[in-house]
């Protein structure tokens, strides 16, 4: 067989393989298994990278550096694999582990890119320890919370979100935030989480629920800011293009939040009876989201 076909049949394989691997949840996996799945896909990622940085820090040859990282990574997929099925974790213990190694290592970034108090390697190096320690941590206190995947998803949103609303809203003072563009992220990213876990705690929303807000701000965003592009240039104002790509995020969250079933009326207390829903909306396609 000739290289070009070879290549086909790899690539085919290869697609089998990643479309397998992305609808797996469908084929009949139990919850526990999703969320081990999930762990070690980011334990995996992990351990590699430390791999890489390790070979680029020792100056390690191809091969070696090779073996290096592939050891490391098998390592971090194994053990986080038995350590999760010895837990028997769940996809909301899965969820609430992995956003707290991810949201401590980007705050950890921030803060080293906003004060500048170490050199890179090591702010690189502390940030990995921050990661697995924060992982570690919430791995030993993850049984003892109730949240739910749909509330962490709701979180999530809103420290990725937050920033991007508040940097439109603050379009006038855009010069003095560009003194320090690291710890406006960082505040307002800590801002959105904060308004994400009390929007959590209030509505008490499904995953496919924060997805289907994900996608409304998502859409408004981009609808508004084609708006925002024509009126800022008809106005030769960037505050004006600003405000329209805000109001489209805002508009098309709230489209989504009232087609979601967001808004069906006061919070579900903890001892009240459950309150009526509508129908939950359709199925939401992989790629909205991904958290």
């Amino acid at each position: 067989m000739s290289r070009g076909p070879r290549r086909r049949v790899r690539a085919a394989l290869g697609a089998l393989v990643c479309g397998a691997l992305l609808t797996a949840p469908a084929h009949g996996l139990t919850p526990a298994e999703e969320a081990r799945i999930e762990l070690t896909t980011y334990a995996t990622i992990y351990g590699a990278g430390v791999g890489v940085l390790a070979a680029l820090e020792f100056d390690l040859n191809p091969r070696p550096a090779a073996w290096l990282s592939a050891a490391l990574a098998g390592g971090a997929l194994w053990g986080t694999w038995e350590a999760a099925k010895a837990r028997d974790l769940q996809p909301n213990q899965a969820g609430l582990i992995s956003s707290t190694a991810v949201w401590t290592m980007v705050d950890m970034l921030l803060v080293h890119a906003a004060f500048d108090v170490l050199d890179d390697d090591e702010a690189i190096w502390l940030t990995l320890g921050g990661g697995a320690a924060a992982a570690g941590l919430a791995f030993a206190l993850a049984p003892y919370y109730e949240t739910s995947v749909g509330d962490l998803s709701l979180i999530n949103s809103g420290g990725i979100w937050m920033p991007i609303a508040l940097t439109l809203a603050a379009a006038p003072a855009w010069d003095t935030l560009l003194d320090h563009p690291f710890l406006w992220i960082l505040t307002t990213q800590g801002l959105g989480l904060g308004a994400g876990a009390l929007l959590a705690q209030r509505y008490e929303p499904t995953r496919q629920q924060a997805l289907y807000l994900d996608a409304g701000l998502g859409i408004g965003l981009v609808g508004g800011g084609l708006l925002g592009v024509i009126g800022g240039v008809l106005t030769d104002s960037v505050e004006v293009a600003s405000l329209l790509a805000l109001g489209g995020m805002v508009a098309g969250g709230l489209v989504a939040a009232n087609t979601a079933g967001l808004d069906d009326g006061a919070p579900v207390a903890q001892d009240a009876a459950p309150l009526k829903r509508r129908a939950p909306p359709p199925p939401v396609p992989l790629w909205v989201g991904v958290w």
